[in-house]
């Protein structure tokens, strides 16, 4: 694991000057202290508190340079996760504390990632859904304690569900999952049954459609 992700931070804690104010690319700037020390900042953060080149860095204000440091690398991890697939506020906070990242970076990082519109969890539950009735077909008792799982509001989860899991929805899902299961090859009808059942598929329903194919025991 590497140093960021460990949310260690990329300098010590010395040093009482600044040496360099160097202002990069989407608002952020590099502060390099005279004792070879570097963090990174937001240009609001900069300007807000005169950060300039030669300026003199109390002890309160370093740890507040330190503060708004892991804040930003907080963000920037959540935005490369992000840009992987999905992820639920919840998922994205497990992950970022499991990093290293402090409770209050974590949140500042998530506010912000909210406000912005990078993270969302109706957005992620639609997405998560879909995914898994593609790949992975369950019932709507197995669907939602999954969303469950992952933080996701019993709100978002039963509009998304509404939404998505449509009784038509419900019977193609039931029925790949059923293929799925006969292509191991030959299994008796009981134990499809129980398959089925366990993957949150309502008893009728699979009863129902074992009938269809008549599969017999």
């Amino acid at each position: 694991m590497d140093a960021e992700d460990r949310g260690e931070g990329t300098s010590s804690r010395n040093g009482s000057a600044i040496e360099a104010c160097i202002r990069g690319a989407e608002g952020r700037v590099q502060i390099r202290l005279e004792d070879g020390s570097s963090f990174f900042v937001s240009s609001e953060f900069a300007d807000r508190n005169s950060l300039v080149s030669g300026s003199h860095v109390s002890d309160a204000l370093l740890d507040s340079i330190c503060a708004e440091d892991e804040k930003l690398r907080a963000f920037e991890k959540a935005v490369t996760l992000l840009a992987r697939r999905e992820h639920s506020v919840y998922e994205l906070e497990l992950k970022l504390r499991s990093r290293g990242f402090k409770g209050n970076s974590v949140s500042a990082a998530l506010e912000r990632l909210l406000k912005v519109g990078y993270v969302d969890d109706r957005r992620f539950a639609e997405v998560w859904v879909r995914t898994r009735l593609r790949r992975n077909p369950e019932g709507y008792s197995r669907l939602a304690a999954g969303l469950y799982r992952r933080g996701v509001d019993r709100g978002i989860v039963s509009l998304v569900l509404e939404e998505i899991y449509t009784e038509e929805e419900s019977g193609r899902a039931l029925e790949k999952a059923a293929e799925k299961i006969l292509k191991r090859g030959n299994i008796e009808r009981l134990a499809v049954l129980k398959k089925l059942t366990a993957k949150g598929f309502p008893y009728r329903q699979v009863e129902a459609h074992l009938q269809k194919l008549q599969l017999s025991d």
